[in-house]
């Protein structure tokens, strides 16, 4: 759609903003029920008007909850 590959597939789509720089910090506790040392995949895209539809994403990124 905007010519990108998303990952993972969206369950929770949080809006944000990036500082002058372009960096972003997004912290949040983890739900409970979450099972320790499960896997949460995240991705972050944003409105970047140089792109080619517009968009930028940055890469998937896979940490373990604690």
């Amino acid at each position: 759609m905007f010519g990108g590959v998303l990952v993972p597939e969206p369950g929770v789509i949080l809006p944000g903003t990036t500082d002058g720089g372009g960096s972003h910090v997004l912290t949040f506790p983890v739900p409970p029920g979450v099972p320790s040392g499960a896997s949460l995949t995240c991705q972050y895209w944003i409105l970047d008007p140089s792109a080619i539809q517009g968009w930028s994403a940055s890469g998937g990124l896979r940490g373990n909850a604690p």
